[in-house]
């Protein structure tokens, strides 16, 4: 389950959303949703893009798989 972004970080970017947008009136939820998105796709990058390693220790794929990505022909 992944937790409820922080309060205080979605309060703190819609903030910064609102004040980029040029301070307008009536449009907090519209920033609020935004910033709350904004955060979750942050956090949920953070745990995406953790290696994942087998049993043992050993990564799922070899070094070399991502060392020589730019080595196929096209």
């Amino acid at each position: 389950m992944i937790p409820e972004p922080d309060e205080s970080r979605i309060r703190e970017k819609a903030y910064k959303l609102w004040v980029a947008d040029g301070r307008p009136h009536g449009r907090d939820c519209e920033h609020w949703e935004l910033a709350r998105e904004l955060v979750a796709i942050e956090d949920s990058q953070r745990s995406t893009l953790k290696p994942v390693a087998r049993e043992g220790g050993e990564a799922v794929e070899p070094c070399e798989t991502f060392e020589r990505q730019a080595d196929t022909p096209g």
